[in-house]
């Protein structure tokens, strides 16, 4: 029997013996690095899916929600008032010379 020039004729049990030699040869590293790539693209692949149903959602209750006028303005306008009177807090505290107190009231 003539064979193709570099082929060789194996029997099952020396390609058996050969496949099992391999085996042993790859480290375990090897393998538990693979569990953890797929693990890590499984992971991946739920958490996009769980931010695009929430940014659906999201969007669906933007749609759905009526639209009020001015809501911008009352949180500037009530951010004002909360800074406003944590400056009055801290005016008072120094007027009183409570410096470290100052430090625990905007702590």
């Amino acid at each position: 029997m003539c064979l193709p020039a570099g082929k060789i004729l194996l029997d099952e049990a020396t390609l058996r013996e050969i496949i099992d030699q391999m085996r042993l040869a790859v480290p375990d590293e090897a393998v538990v690095g693979q569990r953890i790539a797929t693990e890590r693209e499984r992971i991946w692949a739920e958490a996009k899916t769980h931010a695009r149903r929430i940014t659906e959602e999201a969007h669906a209750q933007a749609n759905s929600s009526p639209r009020r006028p001015g809501r911008g303005s009352v949180a500037r306008q009530r951010a004002r008032e909360d800074s406003g009177a944590e400056a009055e807090l801290k005016a008072n505290a120094l007027r009183a010379g409570r410096d470290g107190q100052v430090r625990v009231l905007t702590n």
